[in-house]
C-alpha cells in the first residue's frame, strides 16, 4: 500500500453521468475533485441509456413535486449541454423535436385526449394532430395513422456521446479520473474521510473532505445500512 495518501476536497465514487455531472460542476467552482470508477467512465447505465429527456412519459404516474423538478433540470439541459461541449470540444448530439405519440384507431385517439389533458394540467403543452399533420412530421408513418400528439418540451441527449463528452470536460479543468479503481474501505481519520482503494497495480489511500456517492444501483453493495 501506498503511505503517502493523497488529497482532493472532493472524492466522487462513480463515473456515470451523475458523478461526472458533479465532478464538473463542483471543479468550476474551484474544488479539486477525484473521480473513482471500478471499471470504466460510464460503464454501467449510463452508456445504454436511452437518453430520453422527457417528463411527459412519467407524468401519470409521477409526484407533482417530482414532476417539477424533472421539468427544471430540463429547462437547465440546453446551457448544460453547450458549457460540456465547449469544455469537450465533443458534441453530446442534443435534440429538442419533442415527442410524438401516434394512433391507429378510436381507442387510440381516447388514450391521446386523456394523456394531453394530464399533460397540459401538470404545465406540459402538448399539441393534438389530425393523421396527415403527424405524417408530415414523421413521413415514414404508415398511412393507418390516424391521428398523434405532440409534447414538443420533451428532448433527447445521445448518451454514448454525452459520457465522453462529460469525461473529457472534466479533465480540461483538472478533475482527476481514476478508471479500474475499487473502493474498498470509506472512514473518517483525523477530521477527513479516508478512502482505500484498490487498483490494478496497488492499494493506496486518498483523503478527502467531502465523498459523493454516485454509484447508482451499484451503492448498496458498500453501504453498511442497506437501502430500503
Amino acid at each position: 500500500m501506498s503511505r503517502d495518501p493523497r488529497s482532493t476536497d472532493v472524492a466522487i465514487v462513480g463515473g456515470g453521468v451523475i458523478g461526472l455531472s458533479c465532478a464538473f460542476e463542483l471543479a468550476r467552482r474551484g474544488r479539486s475533485v477525484t473521480v473513482l470508477e471500478r471499471e470504466e467512465v460510464g460503464y454501467g447505465a449510463s452508456t445504454v441509456a436511452a437518453g430520453m429527456l422527457t417528463p411527459s412519459f412519467e407524468v401519470e404516474t409521477t409526484p407533482p413535486s417530482l414532476v417539477e423538478l424533472q421539468l427544471d433540470s430540463l429547462r437547465r439541459y440546453p446551457v448544460f449541454v453547450s458549457e460540456i461541449e465547449a469544455a469537450s470540444g465533443l458534441s453530446c448530439d442534443y435534440r429538442d423535436e419533442g415527442t410524438l405519440w401516434v394512433s391507429r384507431h378510436r381507442d387510440d385517439e381516447l388514450e391521446l385526449d386523456h394523456i394531453r389533458k394530464i399533460q397540459e394540467d401538470r404545465g406540459l403543452p402538448a399539441r393534438r394532430l389530425t393523421g396527415r399533420e403527424t405524417r408530415q412530421i414523421e413521413p415514414y408513418l404508415s398511412p393507418r395513422i390516424i391521428g398523434g400528439l405532440l409534447v414538443e418540451a420533451d428532448h433527447q441527449v445521445n448518451s454514448r456521446k454525452l459520457v465522453p463528452a462529460l469525461a473529457a470536460a472534466c479533465r480540461s479543468i483538472g478533475v482527476e479520473l481514476h478508471e479500474h479503481t475499487d473502493v474498498n474501505t470509506v472512514e473518517r481519520s483525523g477530521g477527513r474521510i479516508e478512502l482505500t482503494l484498490q487498483s490494478r497495480d496497488e492499494q493506496s489511500v486518498l483523503c478527502a473532505d467531502q465523498v459523493l456517492l454516485a454509484a447508482g444501483v451499484w451503492l448498496e453493495e458498500g453501504l453498511v445500512t442497506p437501502l430500503p
